[in-house]
């Protein structure tokens, strides 16, 4: 906690992560541990001031924490989470020996590989990489997910937008695959928290503030319409995988 986060307020962050927390694990139907990214993950709340540089949160992989801003974190917590299970999949799958160079997120390595005319799978190039042979299936099960976040075949595709609007910005970020990761895992968690009859602004609030119809298509961050039913699927296929991945770390040698 920064030292300008009250008491109370503490105590009231602490009651919102562990409702956000549970309200995330149901989601994913997952145990509490995946909350924490087993015992990995940690949160720090108005720690850094305004978020003036890094927004109203971000995850550092570096540290495995995600930063809320006081005034501006709440409704960001799932974003956040999205990007550290990003980076806890690519921990989980892959044998560190045997990838790229450099700091790694599952979705950087999809990205990599992509194939825009769909003459290869992402999965075939990072099979060779795995921990175990049994996350093969895993990662061809994840190719529909990743293909539809880097579509480019139409127009309003959430990529499309998403490169239009770093276009227009002057810089590469809301396009960065890690990005498109985190604000699909988002959108996908508040459609399946309206199906389960949840709801939980401090876990994810940005979303609809964007409108889904068609017109809204060319300025939207977030997936819309046709894809964002698609992603529903997609993540619903990526979400019953994880019970087959062993996502606690590897104890060191």
């Amino acid at each position: 906690f920064g030292n300008w986060v009250t008491a109370a307020e503490r105590q009231s962050f602490m009651d919102g992560l562990f409702d956000a927390c549970m309200d995330l694990c149901d989601v994913l139907s997952v145990t509490m541990a995946t909350a924490s990214c087993y015992g990995r993950l940690g949160i720090a709340f108005g720690s850094q001031g305004r978020g003036a540089a890094t927004g109203a949160a971000h995850f550092d992989p570096t540290v495995w924490l995600m930063h809320l801003t006081k005034s501006r974190g709440g409704g960001a917590l799932c974003h956040e989470f999205g990007h550290a299970l990003d980076a806890m999949l690519a921990d989980a799958l892959f044998d560190p020996r045997r990838l790229p160079d450099g700091e790694m997120y599952l979705s950087d390595l999809m990205a990599m590989y992509h194939d825009p005319t769909g003459s290869r799978s992402m999965s075939s190039a990072l099979i060779p990489m795995v921990r175990k042979r049994q996350y093969a299936h895993c990662l061809e099960v994840f190719d529909g997910l990743f293909e539809s976040l880097f579509s480019r075949r139409l127009n309003d595709s959430f990529f499309n937008r998403s490169e239009q609007m770093d276009v227009r910005g002057g810089g590469m970020y809301w396009s960065t695959p890690r990005e498109l990761f985190a604000r699909a895992f988002e959108t996908y968690t508040l459609d399946r928290m309206g199906a389960m009859g949840l709801s939980n602004e401090f876990l994810v609030r940005h979303v609809d503030e964007y409108i889904r119809d068609r017109d809204s298509h060319n300025d939207s961050i977030f997936p819309q319409g046709y894809q964002r039913r698609e992603l529903a699927t997609l993540f619903d296929s990526f979400r019953d995988q994880l019970r087959y991945v062993k996502l606690d770390p590897e104890p060191e040698a």
